[in-house]
């Protein structure tokens, strides 16, 4: 029991890590669309716009995907605790 504890524990950790990466480069690079959206926010063209959609929608199914690792099928939200593994939220 404490050893696949102790790997669920590094799996958490791993995924964090990994998280934590990804979300310092969306933030690293996010400022650039933005500054490029308004450099060309009188004349943008359709492949711009189209582009910007692609990047804007493929976020959200990112943070949808993360949000599910903390969502039960229930819908209710996850918070992780030292005490008890998992703790529903009404």
């Amino acid at each position: 029991m404490a050893l696949m504890m102790k790997k669920l524990a590094d799996n958490f950790t791993t995924f964090f890590d990994k998280l934590t990466e990804i979300l310092d480069q969306i933030g690293r690079t996010l400022p650039r669309y933005k500054e490029i959206r308004d450099l060309a926010a009188k004349d943008m063209s359709v492949q711009l716009r189209s582009s910007l959609i692609d990047l804007y929608t493929d976020l959200f199914e990112f943070f949808t995907s993360v949000a599910c690792v903390f969502t039960q099928k229930s819908g209710s939200m996850l918070i992780l605790s030292h005490s008890q593994p998992t703790l529903d939220l009404y």
